[in-house]
């Protein structure tokens, strides 16, 4: 048997317990969006992704696209947070994710070639020739420059572009240390341009 002092702290603990998971609780759920709010947000973007401009002539506007792209990948993955149970805030974010998917598949193509381009600006990139290979939506990216006859220096290169690369949906690179020569080539798992994700803007401006 308890003494009453032992009881008394028992019942004591266990308040205390069950008040802190009560507080838990309610800071996990008021830190969630709730229904009202999660379809309102989602309702603000459907308007601006279907009015979007798909005229793109520049990286400056490629990289505008892809912080829009940011955003409205970051609103839909706070909503991965809301209930289930929530159906029509779950058809609305379904119909928006397929609306961004078709809004990518126009533009990422052309924010390619305008990123190859870009590259060529670069002064880190002085002397090197970038290029897109225009077929298959211009997922082919060709590096040329004369020390890519050393394999140690085409892995450097690699490295410090795959990740961007892949990420804006390019699935080949090819190394050519003159026009006219025979390249390396490398393959790599590559996004479809219609699967949703962030992109690495700090990270482009290599």
């Amino acid at each position: 048997m308890l003494s009453r002092d032992e009881r008394n702290r028992y019942v004591t603990s266990v308040l205390i317990a069950v008040l802190i998971l009560f507080l838990i609780g309610f800071s996990i759920s008021s830190s969630l969006p709730n229904k009202s709010e999660a379809y309102q947000e989602l309702e603000n973007i459907v308007s601006p992704i279907d009015g979007y401009s798909t005229e793109i002539d520049n990286w400056e506007r490629s990289k505008n696209a892809l912080i829009d792209f940011n955003y409205w990948y970051e609103v839909l993955e706070r909503f991965e947070q809301v209930e289930a149970t929530n159906n029509d805030v779950e058809s609305l974010e379904n119909g928006v994710k397929r609306k961004i998917s078709k809004l990518q598949i126009k533009l990422l193509p052309m924010i390619r070639k305008y990123y190859a381009a870009y590259l060529n600006e670069k002064p880190s990139f002085d002397n090197y020739k970038v290029e897109i290979d225009s077929k298959g939506r211009n997922r082919i990216i060709i590096f040329t420059h004369k020390s890519l006859t050393r394999r140690k220096r085409i892995e450097q290169l690699h490295i410090s572009v795959v990740s961007e690369l892949k990420v804006l949906g390019f699935k080949q690179i090819r190394y050519k240390w003159s026009d006219e020569s025979r390249y390396v080539k490398y393959y790599f798992d590559d996004y479809s341009d219609y699967d949703l994700r962030a992109y690495n803007l700090e990270g482009l401006e290599i």
